[in-house]
């Protein structure tokens, strides 16, 4: 005779401080702001080809009426 009790998936502990790109994230604004920043990782950056040690890269966006927007970086301005 089998049991049929249901059991719950086991969910892997992340650890403290590790970055979820799956997470939505808030983007930021401060006093009197009207538009906001988003964050991008280091992580991202690397993948994009910056080292962690150039500059910060300058960047264009493209922005949708759905509201999905399009940014990208640019070695030189």
């Amino acid at each position: 005779m089998t049991s049929s009790t249901a059991v719950s998936p086991v969910q892997a502990a992340r650890p403290s401080g590790k970055h979820d790109p799956a997470a939505r994230r808030g983007a930021q604004r401060t006093g009197r702001e009207r538009g906001c920043w988003v964050y991008l990782t280091g992580q991202d950056l690397e993948r994009a080809g910056y080292a962690a040690g150039e500059p910060a890269p300058f960047y264009r966006v493209w922005g949708g009426e759905r509201g999905r927007y399009v940014v990208t970086l640019y070695r030189q301005p």
